[in-house]
């Protein structure tokens, strides 16, 4: 754990936003790859869809990046709401994604809920009985 001047533990936000003062963002590189980025989330209306078809019930409005892998048992329900984020491309964040975001509900009655604000990256969840991810947590893959 790094400790800041306060003594106070820094958090994963003021890290990235104190790198990404310091990075440049005026070379033709990064303007490339934020018009890519850019490009990349035009296909989240796709995985929107291919989850309401698969029964994923949403609450607001939800960026896909990259396609998740979805999957629910008869009876079971996941609920996404407002303003998740659910990245699962290859470049989806900083520290890199090696496998895209897994979601499934094991067992009929099963239920998995993604609150309102919550940011998945390369994360694995698999509810048999229930799991729910309150409000603005962010889960990412575990990566030492």
């Amino acid at each position: 754990m790094h400790w800041g001047p306060d003594s106070q533990p820094l958090t994963a936000g003021p890290v990235l936003l104190m790198l990404r003062r310091q990075m440049s963002h005026h070379t033709p590189a990064t303007w490339m790859g934020n018009r890519i980025g850019k490009m990349r989330q035009c296909t989240s209306f796709l995985w929107r869809l291919e989850a309401r078809l698969k029964g994923v019930e949403f609450e607001g409005r939800c960026e896909f990046l990259g396609r998740p892998l979805i999957s629910l048992a008869k009876g079971g329900g996941i609920t996404l709401g407002d303003r998740v984020r659910i990245y699962s491309a290859l470049r989806a964040n900083p520290l890199g994604c090696f496998q895209p975001c897994v979601l499934r509900v094991m067992a009929p009655g099963a239920r998995l809920v993604l609150a309102r604000g919550v940011g998945l990256s390369g994360t694995v969840m698999c509810a048999a009985r229930a799991i729910e991810v309150v409000f603005k947590t962010p889960c990412f893959h575990p990566r030492v």
